[in-house]
């Protein structure tokens, strides 16, 4: 702690508020989850927790032990009533974010999942004592923890947070507001999420294996077909990782599960906003709902979702929407099965100036790039529907607490964490002995790859969609037709791209930008040019939960659940 806080000081020229040698510093008992977990803090004691020596395997152990001396460290530059006072639990959570900024910090070149995932999966476990109210801090943290992504260092972290309460009284601080200031004020340019992927040719050819192969691929499979050195491939997905928000992605395959894929969205008139909590409490009243979206144009509010559940639960969800624009609540709706989703990349070899200009040369192929499809349905091989069978519910869980997993580590998966303790938990096994859990889960996985229950797919983009803008293009089409497929290739040259594919048409959807911001105007200009209608609105991410397919699922009539 001597050294890191010599280091912190070198770094920053901050000066203490509190001084270790005045502290004593014991083993012992201390929280293993939640926003202090490793440490019981008390005035002039620190007691870190007797469990981290048995944290199971020793990199995952040492992660620990480094993570936990560097956040405690940073405790010594606040004051003893921010630590235990009024805004301890924002504290709290903003010495987890320095300490991963100081991570990042000292070696940038690290896969980032490797080291964050287990560190995250720790903080933003939520207790069963805490308040429901608090658990939606999740959501918030997570977006400041993609700004520790982007590079944002701990001195600028510190000091906007600073910046931001050194005026106010500490009971007047509500920690939601300064989350969404400091948020705001670090984010990146809209037009910087949304610019395509830098990568050099090398790591490029690395990537285009990556995706092809699959996330059972690996590094010594794609040094073959590359014909070069295992250890070079590993280097560059650790690259990747590292600069980007990269991973496989969980997508379930809900066909085959017996359920429909529906693009939900709800337009309201401008007048109309005190309309949106209420049926946005409605909508999320349906389990089966996972993300929800609000956000506006210039001409009505926005509610926009994507989900599945059985038919009949969606056309109870349209007669209810039906009423709601009989009353004049809503202007109009839309409630659409989803034929596909086509999820793509652009790559520059180049180094990408995001202005106007270039996107415009970009546009029009004056800018060289590679285009990647990373993700369609055709990666579900068998979506025939299944009978599913009582000795599948673990797979259901499965499918269920599971987000994502590392592209650069085997066996480490992207949680929803809280489910996932009690998952652990139910089945009997050691939390801090992580091989063991990572055999279990990796048992789990293979059996329902086998029975095609989802498949992975690769995500990549400079940040995640908890953060940004969300620019959404209606494009009323035939989906079918050559010239617009030619025109989704041109229009598909941002770093993340998503074409939602419905019986008459497209919705586009691009990370970052707004409405009013000069890529949805380019984006438009291209359209008007190919005589094409539109609607341009964005969205931002409001929810984002967990949804339990195995409590959906009625084992006994095997049937899904309409409720």
């Amino acid at each position: 702690m001597e050294k890191v806080l010599a280091e912190i000081k070198d770094c920053t020229g901050w000066s203490e508020e509190r001084q270790l040698s005045d502290f004593q510093i014991e083993i012992g008992d201390a929280p293993e989850y939640f926003d202090t977990f490793g440490v019981k803090r008390k005035k002039k004691k620190l007691i870190f927790g007797n469990w981290i020596d048995k944290v199971e395997p020793n990199a995952i152990r040492n992660h620990f032990w480094e993570f936990i001396i560097i956040r405690e460290s940073f405790t010594f530059f606040f004051t003893e009533d921010m630590i235990f006072g009024e805004i301890s639990q924002l504290v709290n959570f903003l010495l987890n974010l320095l300490g991963l900024s100081y991570l990042q910090m000292k070696d940038p070149k690290s896969a980032r999942d490797i080291k964050f995932i287990p560190i995250q999966g720790r903080f933003l476990t939520f207790s069963d004592k805490i308040p429901e109210d608090n658990k939606e801090l999740e959501l918030k943290i997570n977006s400041l923890i993609e700004l520790i992504n982007q590079g944002i260092s701990y001195k600028m972290l510190f000091n906007t947070f600073v910046n931001f309460i050194e005026d106010l009284p500490l009971d007047d601080i509500e920690q939601d507001d300064i989350i969404d200031d400091i948020k705001r004020y670090l984010s990146n340019k809209p037009e910087e999420i949304a610019a395509p992927i830098y990568l050099k040719k090398n790591t490029t050819d690395v990537l285009t294996h990556l995706v092809k192969l699959g996330s059972t691929t690996s590094a010594f499979t794609i040094a073959e077909k590359l014909n070069i050195n295992q250890s070079t491939v590993a280097r560059q997905i650790a690259k990747i990782s590292s600069k980007f928000y990269a991973r496989w992605r969980i997508d379930r395959n809900f066909l085959k599960l017996g359920l429909q894929l529906y693009l939900l969205i709800i337009r309201i008139p401008l007048n109309g906003k005190n309309f949106l909590k209420g049926i946005s409490n409605e909508l999320l009243k349906i389990k089966y709902i996972y993300q929800y979206y609000e956000g506006k144009n210039d001409q009505f509010y926005y509610q926009y979702t994507v989900f599945s559940c059985p038919n009949v639960v969606s056309e109870r969800i349209s007669r209810k929407l039906e009423k709601l624009q009989r009353n004049g609540n809503i202007d109009s709706f839309e409630l659409k099965i989803v034929k596909d989703r086509i999820f793509k990349t652009t790559i520059v070899n180049n180094r990408f100036n995001p202005n106007k200009d270039n996107f415009t040369k970009i546009f029009n192929d004056e800018i060289s790039s590679k285009k990647m499809t990373l993700w369609d349905f055709s990666h579900h091989k068998d979506v025939e529907k299944v009978i599913i069978e009582r000795n599948d519910k673990m797979l259901l869980k499965f499918i269920s607490i599971i987000i994502s997993k590392s592209i650069s580590k085997f066996g480490l998966f992207g949680a929803h964490f809280s489910e996932y303790i009690k998952f652990v938990n139910e089945n009997s096994l050691d939390l801090n002995n992580i091989s063991e859990v990572i055999n279990f889960l990796n048992q789990l996985q293979n059996r329902a790859l086998e029975r095609n229950f989802f498949n992975y797919r690769f995500n990549i983009s400079l940040s995640g969609t908890a953060i940004n803008n969300l620019l959404i293009v209606r494009i009323e089409c035939d989906p079918n037709s050559e010239t617009i497929l030619s025109i989704i290739n041109k229009l598909s040259i941002f770093g993340w791209n998503l074409f939602i594919k419905l019986l008459d048409g497209f919705y586009f959807l691009v990370l970052g930008p707004d409405y009013n911001h000069f890529i949805a105007k380019l984006i438009e200009d291209v359209l008007i040019q190919n005589k094409i209608k539109s609607e341009i609105f964005s969205v931002k991410n409001m929810v984002h939960r967990y949804v339990a397919y195995d409590e959906l699922y009625d084992f006994n009539s095997q049937k899904w659940s309409l409720f």
